[in-house]
């Protein structure tokens, strides 16, 4: 009986997922979701470009749509005296 409600709880969330789009953040943080390595390698490359220490966005993105949708996750980095 568990076992039957364990597997159709299964498949219902696994076919929510199967339909609905995943967003991936244009965003990277280093020592979040970015490691320092990967940043240097990929801005490199063109695929990232560099916001401010330690905060890459994608090359393909607006920067300025980025920014304003972000800009208290990336102010949050700043010290308490700046200000974005």
């Amino acid at each position: 009986m568990i076992y039957c409600l364990i597997k159709t709880i299964r498949i219902l969330i696994f076919s929510c997922f199967k339909y609905e789009k995943i967003r991936i953040m244009p965003i990277y943080f280093i020592g979040i979701n970015l490691d320092s390595p990967t940043a240097h390698y990929r801005t490199e490359r063109g695929y990232l470009t560099q916001i401010m220490r330690g905060i890459y966005a994608d090359s393909t993105e607006d920067l300025n749509t980025i920014i304003l949708q972000h800009a208290v996750r990336i102010a949050k980095y700043f010290p308490k005296e700046d200000y974005l």
